[in-house]
């Protein structure tokens, strides 16, 4: 006898091609190495709070990616929030196609999200403004200053769960690509 899938708290994540998610990953690790804080992905979360199947999410999921090409993320500047997961982050610009993406997606999965703000974290944690300038000026350098999507990613994550147990369980190539990170 099979169980049925467990409904969790899922997001979708957009996921940059892999030079820049490889550079992004190691900015994100060596500033998580310097303040003993958890090291993730790199990425932009589109969605979260998704509480349907997984094999629901994916689907849908998959359709989505199949409806949009690579966006070209232009970056803005590194900024700091107190929140825990906007510690420290880059901010992206909004385009008109991701607001497109945005909104295809809250018509998918019948999302109330009110707002969108469009974002990758460098940092998660509790820290002084100070040390959170420090950092930014540290790494700005080293952030690009466009990010190239290629990927829509399902993860299992919460803000209630520990980093560590979050879950990277499906990856789409947006139409057109061939690899993503």
């Amino acid at each position: 006898m099979t169980m049925p899938q467990e409904t969790g708290s899922h997001s979708l994540w957009l996921i940059p091609e892999r030079a820049a998610f490889e550079k992004l990953a190691e900015v994100i690790r060596l500033l998580a190495e310097q303040h003993g804080t958890p090291a993730f992905a790199p990425h932009v979360t589109l969605l979260s709070g998704l509480h349907l199947p997984e094999g629901e999410i994916e689907k849908r999921a998959r359709t989505l990616a199949s409806k949009f090409e690579p966006l070209q993320l232009p970056s803005g500047p590194i900024e700091w929030k107190p929140d825990f997961f906007r510690s420290l982050y880059l901010r992206i610009e909004p385009s008109e196609r991701l607001l497109a993406l945005f909104r295809e997606t809250k018509r998918l999965f019948h999302a109330r999200s009110p707002s969108f703000f469009p974002h990758l974290s460098l940092l998660y944690g509790q820290l002084s403004p100070k040390v959170k300038a420090a950092a930014a000026s540290e790494v700005k350098g080293r952030c690009p200053s466009a990010i190239t999507i290629s990927a829509l990613e399902v993860v299992q994550a919460s803000s209630q769960n520990p980093v560590e147990a979050w879950r990277r369980l499906k990856a789409f190539h947006l139409r057109g690509t061939t690899s993503a990170a």
